[in-house]
């Protein structure tokens, strides 16, 4: 399966490899502005969601339902828009928009 997550209406869906199922994973909360994602294991996934700059959600039943573990507050004049997981495990988030503040 995949996971992708629509940006504005902030809902993570799981979607078979086929395309023939699309369904929303259910969760308590929404992930506003949730834009890039990457999987830090089977189980959980980083989502970079502007402000805050990323979110950990966690699934415990294949992803069809998760919950927001952890939350990552940056700068507060950026945009987050992309998570990357390197091989150590440590995430880094990229951010789109300086908006000129140092």
């Amino acid at each position: 399966f995949l996971l992708a997550i629509h940006t504005w209406a902030g809902v993570l869906f799981k979607v078979s490899l086929d395309g023939s199922s699309v369904r929303a994973v259910n969760m308590s909360a929404l992930l506003l502005l949730g834009d890039g994602i990457a999987l830090l294991s089977p189980e959980r996934l980083v989502v970079a969601s502007g402000m805050p700059s990323a979110r950990i959600v966690e699934s415990r039943d294949g992803w069809q339902s998760a919950s927001l573990t952890h939350r990552y507050v940056g700068p507060m004049h950026r945009i987050a828009t992309s998570a990357t997981v390197k091989d150590d495990g440590k995430v880094f988030v990229s951010h789109m928009i300086g908006m000129g503040l140092v």
